[in-house]
């Protein structure tokens, strides 16, 4: 028996698992929801019932992104233990030997976005909105949304999307090729299925190998988990990063001093 504590995990008679992420009020990633997701995947691949894996809400939001007031309380080795639990997390999303479906609903921001950045596709609500806001809080995207971006939608975008920390409409974010696909609100469930069942009509091994070699593309992703280890290490301790914390915590525009 799974002990989830913000997780509820459902395996359909199709093949379809469903990892329901249910951490009221905004799915906002804490050491327990990491320590969940980490848990049902072992679990994913070693039961190797499913073949398709859903991520999906069962709150308002896909996911806010990190859970600040949790990460205010860390100290920098703390801070960087959690970023590399969450990487490797992400690093074994991404390398599962099954597909994979971010279905989103409202907003899928920081680390939100970098799990849906993880997944093979892309679904979102027409309300929806995504984005990474990091350099707003003085720090940068810590688990791989830089490099998944840019290998996704290349350079120019990429800079575009994480220097202004905007957060982008599902509109907008399907044409720079972030999202693959748009539904109406009240229809995510079933175009999500839709594309889930035009993939298990095919042959499950024929996929498992597509994937395999579709994941070598992405092969130096370890290489660049340790850049950016160094680079969000420049941050982690700033005078920027503690301003645009308390400000966001009390609602304030940060003042920025660059160091």
């Amino acid at each position: 028996m799974l002990n989830l504590k913000y997780i509820k995990y459902e395996l359909h008679e199709d093949g379809i698992g469903f990892i329901n992420l249910n951490n009221k009020p905004v799915n906002a990633l804490n050491n327990d929801i990491i320590n969940d997701l980490s848990t049902i995947i072992d679990h994913i691949e070693n039961e190797k019932k499913c073949r398709l894996v859903i991520f999906r809400s069962l709150q308002k939001h896909f996911s806010a992104g990190a859970d600040l007031k949790e990460r205010k309380k860390m100290n920098s080795t703390q801070t960087t233990d959690f970023l590399d639990n969450v990487n490797s997390l992400f690093n074994k999303i991404e390398n599962l030997t099954i597909p994979t479906i971010a279905s989103i609903n409202g907003a899928a921001l920081g680390g939100g976005l970098e799990l849906a950045l993880c997944c093979d596709i892309r679904i979102a609500s027409e309300s929806s909105y995504v984005g990474l806001p990091e350099t707003s809080l003085g720090i940068i995207p810590g688990a791989g949304g830089i490099y998944r971006l840019a290998s996704l939608i290349g350079l120019p975008k990429s800079k575009y999307w994480v220097f202004t920390a905007q957060k982008f409409k599902t509109d907008s974010a399907y044409q720079d090729g972030v999202i693959d696909f748009i539904s109406k609100d009240n229809e995510l469930l079933g175009v999500t299925l839709e594309v889930a069942q035009e993939i298990l009509e095919n042959a499950p091994l024929a996929i498992k190998a597509s994937k395999l070699l579709f994941n070598q593309v992405s092969k130096n992703f370890n290489d660049l988990t340790k850049l950016q280890k160094k680079a969000y290490s420049l941050v982690i301790n700033s005078e920027d990063k503690k301003e645009a914390i308390k400000a966001f915590l009390s609602k304030q525009k940060p003042s920025w001093k660059g160091k």
